[in-house]
């Protein structure tokens, strides 16, 4: 998939932080695969990406923009992936407003097995 991404967002406390921090929640982190595309200052994150990502490591992505817009201050992302857009916004509240967005499709490749057990 050829995927453009973007981001600029700012924070009310240190950057590195809320990126360390939504790392964890998003239980995903795509800075390790393309590190040149993860601008990280005191308080406020870019990102600038395009190329090729397979489906997991766009789910990723989203995931990761996805909470870093929970704790940012202000801000926006988008991910163009083969022409469908996904865009978000920094809330006051506090959760991502999807500004568009394109068909959500599950990653069998995320997907937990479900456990099945027996009582006696």
């Amino acid at each position: 998939m050829h995927v453009r991404a973007f981001a600029v967002l700012s924070f009310p406390e240190s950057a590195g932080l809320c990126l360390a921090r939504a790392i964890e929640r998003a239980f995903a982190d795509p800075t390790v695969d393309h590190p040149e595309a993860w601008v990280v200052h005191e308080r406020d994150i870019q990102v600038g990406f395009e190329g090729g990502l397979g489906p997991a490591a766009v789910e990723a992505y989203k995931r990761l923009l996805s909470e870093l817009l929970r704790e940012a201050a202000a801000g926006e992302a988008y991910l163009d992936v083969d022409g469908v857009r996904w865009d978000a916004r920094a809330a006051a509240s506090g959760v991502p407003r999807p500004e568009q967005s394109g068909p959500a499709e599950p990653d069998p490749e995320l997907s937990l097995p479900t456990i099945r057990t027996r009582l006696r």
